[in-house]
């Protein structure tokens, strides 16, 4: 992978990683909301989370297709590419934990 490639990467992947922290502060706020009894507003933000998430999801498909055009044959044996798939993994639950809470209010 060359420079500009690994640059586009990390730019792909700060990319989803914010889409998941706004989406999992967002589904605080909507917590905090509910429980202060302004459901209206805890569904705005639970809306507001989802769309995030959902961005997310977009994310993820073009991170994944773009990592399918720069790998090399033996990419998916190496530790790079193995602690990327780890850290997909980690992002993957975290937004599963934030859709749970979400999908609560």
């Amino acid at each position: 992978m060359n420079e500009e490639e690994k640059k586009l990467l990390k730019m792909l992947i700060k990319m989803q990683s914010d889409d998941i922290n706004d989406a999992e502060m967002l589904a605080e706020y909507a917590e905090k909301a509910k429980s202060s009894g302004h459901t209206e507003l805890a569904q705005r933000f639970a809306s507001r989370a989802k769309m995030r998430a959902s961005q997310y999801d977009e994310d993820e498909s073009e991170l994944r297709e773009y990592l399918k055009k720069t790998k090399g044959e033996n990419a998916p044996n190496s530790v790079q590419s193995q602690c990327l798939e780890l850290m997909l993994e980690s992002q993957q639950e975290k937004y599963r934990q934030v859709m749970t809470r979400v999908n609560a209010i």
